[in-house]
């Protein structure tokens, strides 16, 4: 009688990927921000990995960070430096308060590069 396999692997709900290889374009920020121990000297930003539910969790956030008045009162959410450092944390796979740590010339200069992707 042959061994019938049984396919132990995780389905797709339970699997919890968490790639943390440097992948999507470099950016060298000008001061390193510490995640705890960990020192970030430099953030890879792969917009590919992008969803639409990842842009809905981030207006959510937005009514929490800013306000639900002052959220409904921006008209263009590309412009908005919470708004695009959120996404940046998405895409960089940085957590938002660590990403909120960098120097005011490299929050403009990641800001920048969020709000081309958000635009084209």
């Amino acid at each position: 009688m042959a061994k019938k396999e049984t396919n132990n692997a995780p389905t797709q709900d339970e699997l919890v990927v968490i790639d943390r290889s440097p992948k999507g374009e470099p950016y060298t920020l000008s001061q390193s921000i510490y995640d705890g121990a960990t020192e970030i000297k430099e953030l890879f930003f792969n917009f590919e990995t992008l969803t639409v539910d990842h842009l809905l969790s981030v207006d959510k956030q937005m009514v929490e960070i800013v306000g639900a008045v002052e959220a409904q009162m921006i008209v263009l959410k590309a412009t908005s430096l919470p708004y695009q450092l959120l996404i940046a944390s998405l895409v960089t796979n940085t957590p938002y308060p660590v990403l909120k740590k960098v120097s005011a010339k490299d929050a403009l200069a990641i800001g920048s590069k969020v709000m081309r992707f958000l635009t084209e």
